[in-house]
């Protein structure tokens, strides 16, 4: 499927309420009634289905219910912190619950000169559950260079490579700025129109 957000001519960043508005314009310029054309009807009937589908996947993203798609929607993972830091003990609580926005809160209160491997890790796996999934590969793979030896991290690359090798790639990302430099990807503005409250900025 392509890009949902690019199907509706939006961004990322866009609001839920404009997105709302763009399907909806959408909708009503290609619906099939408006065309007596048996072809431009059969054109518009297959537009109609690209653009319903692209406006429900982006409300799964964007309702945390995307990462289902990719087999890890009912995964529980371990609430012990590796680095024993209680903030990221509380951060494995929320994943679990699937409560990623104060998963994300709790990240983002982390100082950038403090996070180290288990704070990519973790934010790998909000990012999965916010359906960002090649976002949360580079962080993965951060985690995994920050400390090559943890078995967690290295589960978790080799899960998500294997998900990610079946759903062709991925093809959703924001730019978060999770790079080989730093993943600075959770300067959250606690946002606004993401899945659970806004995108990353």
């Amino acid at each position: 499927m392509r890009d949902p957000f690019s199907v509706l001519g939006v961004s990322r960043e866009t609001s839920d309420e404009d997105i709302k508005k763009a399907y909806r314009k959408l909708a009503r310029e290609n619906h099939p009634d408006k065309f007596t054309d048996p072809a431009e009807r059969d054109r518009a009937s297959e537009k109609m289905k690209e653009i319903n589908a692209a406006y429900e996947e982006i409300q799964k993203i964007r309702s945390g219910r995307a990462y289902d798609s990719y087999g890890g929607g009912d995964q529980h993972y371990n609430e012990t912190s590796s680095s024993g830091d209680d903030r990221y003990v509380a951060v494995r609580i929320h994943i679990n619950a699937r409560r990623v926005r104060e998963a994300e809160a709790v990240l983002a209160s982390v100082p950038s000169n403090e996070r180290g491997a288990e704070w990519y890790y973790l934010r790998g796996l909000t990012l999965m559950l916010r359906g960002q999934i090649i976002d949360a590969g580079r962080c993965f793979d951060i985690a995994c260079e920050r400390d090559p030896g943890n078995e967690e991290y290295l589960a978790a690359r080799e899960q998500f490579r294997a998900r990610t090798s079946a759903y062709n790639g991925g093809t959703y990302t924001v730019n978060t700025g999770c790079s080989d430099s730093f993943c600075d990807c959770l300067k959250i503005c606690f946002c606004v129109n993401m899945c659970i409250g806004g995108p990353c900025c």
